[in-house]
């Protein structure tokens, strides 16, 4: 955890919120290197401690892993559309290659030239548009609405705090950003009531979907779920590997997944 809030800490560059929007109408860019996640790349959701459904019928598309606990409760009436790792040599290769991904990617810098400048000015992500790139925010990021991330490349957020996503909160995908290269480096991180979220949520401690209600599914995830610790649901929510068109490893294709 403290190579979390180390590195990003260290941070010296300050802008303000003009600064963040005022950018003309940004054209796809490479952005960074993607982040390898190696042996944890066919797993939509691996926990270290703990994986939990408290909510019904949530159903994981892609493999789910635990490693080295063996704490893994709520499937069924979960379903998992893939293999499931308890405890085994391929859950630990998964955790190793999650502990690799996250170290790399929070040593990642701003890519040279990047028109959006890298340090967030605040808080809160609703209503701003990225292009690819490495956007830090050293306490807990929150979206409480649409967050736009426009462009063909990778995409790196590392937020030293955590990662809250509030009640109308989402990811809308343009011009070719894929799922697959979205990746959200947090300590921890909470989806709450949301519709759909776009990305690799890569997490020191915790991911925890904890919406409750009628709707099924409640918060849809195209990505992966991915934690050092613990992943739990409290309603009936999907996550879905994103699909594979690509060598890279990671899963990128057309953003979203397949059922």
């Amino acid at each position: 955890m403290m190579k979390l809030s180390s590195f990003l800490l260290c941070a010296t560059f300050t802008l303000t919120a003009a600064n963040l929007t005022a950018q003309p109408g940004p054209k796809a860019q490479a952005g960074p290197a993607t982040v390898n996640l190696g042996a944890a790349a066919p797993f939509a959701v691996l926990g270290g401690t703990g994986v939990t459904n408290a909510g019904g019928a949530t159903t994981i598309t892609g493999d789910l892993g635990e490693y080295p606990g063996t704490s893994f409760t709520g499937f069924p009436p979960g379903v998992v559309i893939g293999t499931t790792d308890i405890g085994n040599t391929a859950a630990l290769q998964a955790q190793a290659s999650l502990g690799t991904a996250i170290t790399y990617a929070l040593g990642v810098k701003c890519p040279a030239g990047q028109k959006i400048p890298c340090v967030l000015p605040s808080a809160e992500l609703g209503g701003l548009t990225f292009t690819p790139g490495v956007y830090i925010y050293a306490g807990v990021a929150t979206v409480s609405g649409p967050v736009y991330l426009k462009g063909n490349g990778v995409y790196i957020f590392q937020f030293a705090g955590g990662l809250t996503v509030k009640p109308g909160g989402t990811v809308v995908l343009t011009d070719n950003a894929t799922a697959a290269d979205v990746f959200w480096v947090t300590k921890q991180a909470t989806l709450g009531s949301t519709d759909v979220f776009y990305g690799n949520i890569l997490s020191t401690t915790s991911v925890t979907f904890t919406a409750t209600g009628s709707t099924s599914p409640v918060t849809t995830l195209y990505g992966r779920a991915l934690a050092e610790t613990v992943v739990s649901f409290a309603a009936t929510d999907d996550v879905i590997l994103p699909v594979s068109t690509s060598t890279n490893g990671n899963g990128n294709g057309n953003g979203k997944g397949k059922k």
